[in-house]
């Protein structure tokens, strides 16, 4: 029994805050993130025309947008946000657990599994929705558990109210409210007291999301243009489970057992009494619903991604803290204490390399490193051409105060003839910098078919998915 409880989760919450502000502004700021501040620097009225080419919601760009109004745009002022989003989702964990009937200290160690949970972390200090995205659907899950209990008019209004800012910050915000809906309808019979209130709040839920309909039918015909579509394999839930488990894959092996544990000591007490598990701590109550946030969630955008791109790693961040509510569900059904601390030093030591790798090792594009050595061989007069229009916004990120006077073009992909700008610039450019990525890499060498018979390749430099290549016009 620990003395000072709220000492010991306010200790591991500030864990959670270092770790997510630790080196916070070493990785360079990369496509998705520039992206994020391109939106949020504009006017609110071109925002909402930008929105409409692009595939998410405008919430996350709206508060950015006050946020750095603040703070600058610096790399720092610009992940805060998610970092003190990330922050705040850790104490909510703590209270949604206590609010599924968790006992104190495995609430705690739930919430010590997602502060240092790499998944966690990595996008806890990068500019997009995720963090924003993880802390609204803690605050959902929590006003419906707690209206389940209770059955108030206030936490159903509140309920709502997350709700809406939920599917306003990210298309998978829908998702939750399927979860919730879907266990609610799973159990009508125990819950049939309950089932008109949440069809009310669904519905003022999407009449405040009505107004912004009309953009998502425009923003829909942009899904067949992305290219990251995921396979529907086992392959892919592996991996998903290895990212979720800190790029460990014994770890994943170690959770998905811990999961399975509770089925193991009610369908096979003798079994269960055997491996020292004990059936008296009885199972949570809404087991079934964190199943539902789990797999839901994964498998619904999965089972559609072979159409368009409506499944990425990153997305099912959303899933995150329901696995880690399952594998403590598991983990509190062991007996014995001393297997407890094992357990914890095992799960550490599995998942703390993953984790140390992420502050080591460059997990995003070196834009900084790709500039550093462009500005130390470039020569007056040569040209930087970009190989997509996306591409630039990263790049004139980290060369604000070099590299200024070299002219900028994004190479003609759609747009004309592009062997017509191709003679152009071996009229005008004796050098051209080609600036390609993993996002232009399925055309970069039809791009250098163009340029061959006018340049040869002098050099070239991969970084971590930038690779600038310096071509020389032919004698």
């Amino acid at each position: 029994m620990c003395r000072f409880p709220h000492a010991l989760l306010v200790g591991i919450i500030l864990l959670g805050a270092c770790l997510r502000f630790l080196r916070l502004d070493w990785q360079d700021i990369w496509l998705d993130e520039a992206f994020s501040l391109h939106m949020a620097s504009l006017p609110w009225n071109a925002t909402l025309a930008a929105l409409q080419q692009d595939v998410h919601p405008p919430l996350f760009y709206a508060l950015l947008h006050v946020w750095l109004s603040v703070l600058g745009d610096s790399a720092y002022a610009l992940r805060l946000l998610s970092v003190m989003t990330s922050v705040l989702a850790l104490p909510v964990l703590y209270t949604l657990g206590r609010a599924l009937r968790l006992e104190r200290p495995w609430s705690r160690l739930l919430t010590f599994l997602l502060a240092v949970a790499y998944f966690h972390v990595r996008f806890a200090q990068e500019t997009r929705s995720f963090s924003l995205l993880v802390l609204l659907t803690l605050l959902s899950m929590l006003g419906f558990v707690r209206w389940l209990a209770r059955r108030q008019a206030r936490t159903l209004l509140l309920t709502a109210l997350v709700s809406a800012a939920l599917v306003y910050t990210h298309y998978y915000g829908p998702l939750v409210l399927l979860v919730q809906s879907a266990w609610l309808a799973w159990h009508g019979r125990s819950y049939r007291a309950w089932l008109w209130p949440w069809t009310l709040a669904l519905a003022g839920v999407g009449l405040a999301f009505w107004p912004w309909l009309s953009i998502v039918q425009q923003q829909a015909r942009t899904l067949p243009s992305l290219t990251h579509q995921t396979p529907f394999a086992l392959a892919t839930l592996g991996d998903l489970l290895y990212r979720f488990s800190g790029r460990s894959g014994l770890l994943a092996a170690l959770c998905c057992l811990l999961i399975g544990l509770p089925r193991l000591a009610a369908r096979w007490p003798g079994a269960a009494r055997a491996l020292g598990l004990t059936r008296a701590r009885p199972p949570l109550p809404l087991a079934s619903l964190l199943l539902l946030w789990l797999t839901l969630p994964v498998l619904l955008p999965l089972l559609f991604s072979g159409l368009a791109a409506t499944f990425t790693y990153r997305n099912a961040i959303i899933s995150l803290p329901a696995f880690w509510l399952l594998v403590v569900m598991g983990w509190r059904q062991i007996r014995a204490w001393r297997v407890h601390g094992v357990l914890l030093a095992l799960v550490l030591t599995l998942s703390l390399p993953g984790l140390f790798r992420y502050y080591v090792e460059p997990d995003k594009e070196q834009w900084r490193a790709a500039v550093a050595w462009i500005a130390q061989v470039a020569q007056p007069g040569d040209l930087i051409l970009f190989d997509t229009g996306p591409t630039r916004q990263p790049f004139e990120i980290a060369a604000r105060a070099t590299l200024m006077t070299l002219p900028r073009e994004t190479f003609p992909n759609f747009e004309g003839d592009p062997a017509a700008f191709v003679r152009r610039y071996a009229r005008q450019y004796p050098r051209i910098w080609l600036i390609a990525t993993v996002y232009g890499e399925a055309r970069l060498d039809w791009r250098l078919g163009l340029l061959a018979p006018y340049y040869r390749l002098q050099g070239l430099m991969p970084f971590t998915d930038v690779m600038p290549v310096l071509l020389e016009r032919r004698p």
